[in-house]
């Protein structure tokens, strides 16, 4: 028999995570069918329960919706937290699931569409697609594959029904813009102190000031548009 040790669970990285929660997230919401209407993301209850600007992006609407975007997310995701790390890649995949969410309620409160509830980590996995798209730099092979492949997808939820394209569009920006920062960061601290070790401890302290600062913007946003909400 072999044996269990905490040495065994330390190569989980987290991308595995969220696909271990998702799955026992589709599990519950398969037992408590009302864990949905709590956790979803309704524009409306943005303000009074903004937790849902998170906890929508760990739900599906059932399992075809959860089996896609969990592949893309484990082929796309792995790519990502290797070169990132785990707590980079942890705070692009949080704040690309909230920028999602935020252009959902940008559309409710400009267009009216404020009473559809929405679930997915789509959003999210699009931030993961334009923090690709940002790593790779215009020009190169790689952009140009990853942006072919983005417009396909985006495409797809332009023309397919039930599928919210303000999330897919909102959350690939939000990806998109905070790796962008982040690689302009590495470029100007290698310009100015090379490989050195404190110059690593340096850029990791502006890359989370930077998510810090991309955040704050996002809360803002948010904030102005559920008052928009509130008005009209």
């Amino acid at each position: 028999m072999r044996k269990f040790s905490l040495a065994n669970v330390r190569g989980v990285g987290v991308t595995d995570t969220i696909i271990g929660i998702c799955l026992v997230m589709l599990i519950a919401d398969t037992v408590v069918p009302t864990l949905w209407q709590a956790l979803s993301f309704f524009p409306p209850l943005a303000a009074r329960e903004p937790y849902r600007f998170i906890t929508s992006a760990f739900l599906h609407s059932g399992f075809l919706h959860f089996a896609f975007n969990m592949i893309t997310l484990y082929l796309v995701g792995t790519q990502l937290e290797n070169g990132l790390g785990r707590l980079r890649y942890a705070a692009l995949y949080v704040i690309s699931a909230c920028a999602g969410n935020v252009g959902v309620l940008a559309w409710a409160a400009t267009m009216g569409g404020w009473n559809v509830a929405v679930v997915g980590a789509s959003g999210a996995v699009f931030g993961l697609f334009g923090a690709l798209l940002a790593f790779a730099g215009g020009g190169s092979e790689n952009f140009t594959s990853i942006a072919v492949l983005v417009l396909i997808n985006l495409a797809y939820g332009f023309i397919s029904p039930g599928i919210s394209w303000q999330s897919h569009v909102a959350g690939f920006i939000g990806g998109f813009v905070l790796a962008w920062a982040w690689k302009a960061n590495a470029v100007h601290q290698y310009k100015r102190i090379g490989k050195r070790k404190h110059g690593k401890h340096y850029q990791g302290v502006l890359d989370a000031g930077i998510a810090l600062v991309w955040t704050l913007v996002l809360v803002a946003l948010a904030y102005v548009l559920t008052r928009m909400l509130i008005w009209f």
